[in-house]
Order: C-alpha cells, then sequence, then structure tokens
C-alpha cells in the first residue's frame, strides 16, 4: 500500500466510525455489556531502557509501533520528546510507554498485552479500573505472535470470559475497549468504540510472524494495544494489536489477534515461560479455484502443499509436493495461512494429524514436530561440507567450456563451511575428490568419501579453480 503505513500496535479514539443502524438484533445501548466488561481492562504503563547501539534519530516522530513492533521510546505520548544522545558510558536511552491489558484469570493475577508494549521494559505497572496500581511480572512474551502475559497480586479482581474466536463471523457487532493516547491516566475513565467485523483470517500483512487477524472498523488507536475487543455477549474475543493508516490514527481498519490463538500462547508461556517452535517442514500455498480445476476437482478445498524438505516430520510422514491439506488436527483447512498458523504455534513433540487429498483418494498420515535447531544440527552433521549450500543439476553447452554438466551453486548461507572455503552463487561443481560429478546424488557421495575435507573442481565464469573445504 503505496501511501498507507502499519503502525502495530495501538488505536485511537475520535468518533464512532458509523452511527449504530436500527435493527431488531442491535442493542438499545452498550452499557450494559461495558459495566460488565471494563473493570477487566486495564492501563499498562512501562519504563525501561533501550540499547544506545539501536539508537537512530527518528525521521518522523516515532509511533507507538513501527515495523520491528518494538520501539516503545515515546510511542504512547502525543508529542514524544527527541531520542536522547547515547551516553558516553554506553547506556542507552531511558524510555516510557502506555498501552491496554485484559485481565483473564482472576484468582492468579494473570492478564494478557501485546509482546511489544512490554519489550525492554524493566518496570511494569498495571492500573485497574478502581484506580489502584500494582507491579506486575512479566511470565513470558512471544514477539512471533505479539503476545505478553503479565501477572498481577491484587484482590477483588475481574477477568473477562473467552469466546470461541473460531464462531466468529463477518458483520457480528464488537466493542474495542482500552487507552487510547492515555487519556485515561487514572485507570478508571476507559475508551469503548462500536462498529462490526470487517473480515476474518487477515494474513500476509507482515505484522507479525503468525497472523490471523480479525479486521474491525471499530476506532483503535496508539494506547489501545493489548485491549480487549468483545463480543455483545461481553466475552473476549480478540487482543487488539495494529492498525493501518497512513498518519498513525483511525480510518477505520484495526487488527485483533483471535483470542484462541493467544489463549494458545498464553497456556505455553504461564507452563513454559516461551514459546518453543516445532518444526514441520512443509510449504503451502492458497488452493485457488482455477488451481483445483487444474488438479481436476472444482469444489476441492484445503492448503496446496508445494514444497517437502527433505528428512523433515512431514518427508517421514509421507507427504508430497501436490498433496492437498484438508484437516489438520481436526480443523477443516481452507487457507493456506491456516496450516502456516497452526504449525507455527505448535511446540516441539506435538503430533499432528493430516487428512489429505492425493490424486483423488484420501489419506490420514502423520508426523511430530521437530526442534529447528537440532534438525538443523542433525543435518550439519549428516553433511558437513555441503550444509548450507543450496544445489542445482546442471546441463549448458557453453561457448567457452563446451558441453557442461555438473552441479550449480544456487545460494550459500552465511558463515557455512562452503561459503567460508570460498564457494559462490553461480559456481558449477564438476568434480569431487577427485571425481567427476554430474548430479548433486554423485556430489553427495563423494562428499561422505573423506571425512577431514572435499575438494572441488569448479567453473566460475570463463575460468576454472580448485577449492577446498574443511
Amino acid at each position: 500500500m503505496k501511501h498507507s503505513q502499519l503502525f502495530c500496535g495501538i488505536l485511537l479514539l475520535i468518533t464512532a466510525p458509523f452511527a449504530l443502524a436500527k435493527s431488531d438484533t442491535a442493542p438499545a445501548s452498550l452499557a450494559p455489556i461495558l459495566e460488565k466488561a471494563m473493570p477487566a481492562v486495564v492501563n499498562i504503563s512501562v519504563q525501561g531502557e533501550v540499547n544506545a547501539d539501536s539508537l537512530l534519530p527518528p525521521a518522523t516522530p516515532p509511533q507507538e509501533n513501527n515495523d520491528e513492533k518494538g520501539d516503545n521510546n515515546g510511542a504512547q505520548n502525543n508529542n514524544p520528546p527527541p531520542p536522547t544522545p547515547p551516553q558516553a558510558s554506553g547506556k542507552g536511552r531511558k524510555f516510557k510507554g502506555f498501552a491496554s491489558g485484559v485481565i483473564v484469570d482472576s484468582d492468579k493475577g494473570y492478564l494478557m498485552t501485546n509482546a511489544h508494549t512490554v519489550k525492554d521494559a524493566t518496570v511494569i505497572t498495571v492500573k485497574l479500573n478502581d484506580g489502584r496500581s500494582v507491579q506486575a511480572k512479566l511470565i513470558g512474551s512471544d514477539p512471533a505472535s505479539d503476545i505478553a502475559v503479565l501477572q498481577i497480586k491484587a484482590s477483588n479482581l475481574r477477568s473477562l470470559p473467552l469466546a470461541d474466536s473460531n464462531k466468529l463471523k463477518v458483520g457480528d457487532f464488537v466493542v474495542a475497549i482500552g487507552n487510547p493516547f492515555n487519556l485515561d491516566y487514572f485507570g478508571t475513565n476507559q475508551t469503548a468504540t462500536y462498529g462490526i467485523i470487517s473480515a476474518l483470517h487477515r494474513s500476509d500483512l507482515n505484522i507479525e510472524g503468525v497472523e490471523n487477524f480479525i479486521q474491525t472498523d471499530a476506532a483503535i488507536n496508539p494506547g489501545n494495544s493489548g485491549g480487549a475487543l468483545v463480543n455483545m455477549n461481553g466475552e473476549l474475543i480478540g487482543i487488539n494489536t495494529a492498525i493501518l493508516s497512513p498518519y498513525g490514527g483511525n480510518i477505520g481498519i484495526g487488527f485483533a489477534i483471535p483470542i484462541n490463538m493467544a489463549r494458545d500462547v498464553m497456556q505455553q508461556l504461564i507452563k513454559y515461560g516461551s514459546i518453543h517452535r516445532g518444526l514441520m517442514g512443509i510449504y503451502v500455498q492458497q488452493f485457488t479455484p482455477e488451481l483445483a480445476e487444474a488438479f481436476g476437482g472444482k469444489d476441492m478445498q484445503g492448503a496446496l502443499v508445494t514444497q517437502v524438505n527433505p528428512a523433515s516430520p512431514a518427508d517421514k510422514a509421507g507427504l508430497k509436493p501436490g498433496d492437498l491439506i484438508q484437516v489438520l488436527n481436526g480443523t477443516k483447512i481452507e487457507t493456506a495461512a491456516q496450516v502456516r498458523n497452526m504449525i507455527q504455534l505448535l511446540r516441539v513433540g506435538t503430533t499432528v494429524t493430516m487428512q489429505i487429498l492425493r490424486q483423488g483418494k484420501q489419506l490420514t498420515l502423520t508426523a511430530a514436530t521437530i526442534d529447528a535447531k537440532q534438525n538443523q544440527n542433525q543435518q550439519q552433521m549428516e553433511d558437513p561440507f555441503l550444509f548450507g549450500l543450496a544445489l542445482m543439476d546442471f546441463v549448458q553447452e557453453s561457448p567457452i567450456h563446451g558441453h557442461v554438466k555438473g552441479i550449480q551453486i544456487v545460494g550459500a548461507t552465511e558463515n557455512s563451511f562452503g561459503a567460508r572455503a570460498g564457494v559462490l552463487p553461480g559456481d558449477v561443481i564438476i568434480a569431487a575428490n577427485g571425481k567427476t560429478v554430474n548430479t548433486i546424488s554423485e556430489l553427495k557421495q563423494a562428499s561422505k568419501e573423506n571425512h577431514n575435507q572435499l575438494l572441488l573442481h569448479i567453473l566460475r565464469g570463463p575460468g576454472a579453480l580448485y577449492l577446498v573445504i574443511k
């Protein structure tokens, strides 16, 4: 969006984006809902220090969220002070910020907010709806989903019941509750804005690593980050997180994290303190009507598998490119984003059951997610010389080299053994350890014959050279 900018985090308070139309189903007043919901929504203020090495003078006054979703420096203020130059001692710049949160467990004092609102915070203060201020403990934070869990110790807390966000529909009425622009400094007079669910399953916005947003036109502005999006039953359906705006204020396009996703993250943060994501090793794409027709079934739905990484859990389970994932762990799959989000929220060792369609035949496959780092280390141990190199079988008639058959280096991961030896993208390997190699499989076989080194004969541009990978 050329003239728009995504501000991850909070929402503005102007007027309701539209007048409430008269309807037999619309409430005469939202007051009864808000009387129950507002005591569970809190104000959050933070103090912290940003590393001086990361400080750069902004070209424009900072907003509450930037693309990195981590800049709290003045982000919550209408007129933020100019950046303080790094001190000679090497210390960073101190900052203060404000946001919102939602109490979800009154007995244990757990509340949810956005991860970006508490990033780098050393002091977190929660102002309750009755005016009390209490210090909060950070239980855990997950930047990928932008969810953080805090805990407070206080009596007579009120919490919001959690809805099932899988049952939401476009057109449902919603209310956003929070503290835009820190208008409610004392915590006793929060802002509520009214609207509808404008869209569901918004993804590929590059706001978070895991995206499945609820879109709403209820006014959201800086300061609303971490606040509540509730339905007409006063149930929590989402955590307000971001807006799409050309200038930083509300234009009727706000985003909230669905509560089902937020709850899954919260449970892991409470139990483990962090999200230890598992790896499946697949790539999927949206299954369009054109693809459905090409695959021979106009009414088919699901996520199309485009790539399966070798030796990954998906590969060992028997998944293949061209398979259509239709059900994942009991959930019907309608979009590729569903598969990506569901897998990214699974912990290491979680069993994944997939119902797939392959050439008109229904199959059920089972895999278990593995640790991504351990998988990387295992691959490096199995083939240390070639690990980190992207390879492609290569055949070409060259005016200089004649008929060339070998393996082309498509990419080289920084700091891999190959990259450190001097291998470059575009190089063509024609021999390894003194043997001619024509295919990737022949190269891999040659790389296992000597455990100390791999001698490569490479064509590079009009010339040739030898390189040793150790």
